[in-house]
């Protein structure tokens, strides 16, 4: 297995939205991905969007909106795959497709979907603010409490990196 080092993981992700700019690229397992931009942050525009909800968003996804952004990654030649949304997005698109969770989970904060599988990324607000790709036909209450469903962003993306990148 390819070792990711998780202090470079947002940067390596970051290369392979450039390299690609939406358009399919190589990767070293011989598969064909495409990696998309979608927008990028600066730290005022993340403050004026935790101000403006009054929410304090973890600082390993700060990090992450500061290196990457928004953006669509691991895309295959269906057109499915990854996507961290923007942060203009979030709050609707959660009020949509999770409007029962959001008064029994307000720590849950929704960041991306796959959208191979239908499932939904979201970070914890508070605390340590791990990530979590919650599978599509998972109670989202269950999920929550099992404390080794949850991990850094870093450690998500970098293995992911590995499995879309290297194995598969």
């Amino acid at each position: 297995m390819h070792e990711r080092k998780y202090m470079d993981v947002f940067n390596e992700l970051s290369a392979l939205i450039s390299s690609s700019n939406g358009e399919p690229i190589d990767l070293p397992n011989g598969i064909e991905s495409t990696f998309e931009s979608i927008c990028k942050y600066t730290e005022r525009d993340i403050k004026e969007f935790e101000l403006a909800h009054d929410i304090v968003l973890p600082d390993q996804y700060k990090e992450f909106l500061l290196v990457v952004g928004a953006c669509k990654c691991f895309i295959d030649s269906t057109l499915l795959g990854v996507t961290f949304y923007p942060l203009n997005e979030i709050y609707s698109y959660m009020n949509k497709e999770y409007d029962d969770y959001l008064e029994q989970f307000p720590n849950l904060f929704l960041v991306a979907d796959d959208s191979r599988l239908g499932d939904a990324g979201f970070v914890m607000l508070g605390g340590d603010g791990k990530f979590s790709m919650v599978p599509h036909d998972e109670y989202i209450a269950d999920w929550v409490e099992e404390e080794c469903n949850w991990s850094e962003i870093k450690s998500w993306l970098a293995k992911s990196i590995n499995f879309y990148c290297y194995e598969q």
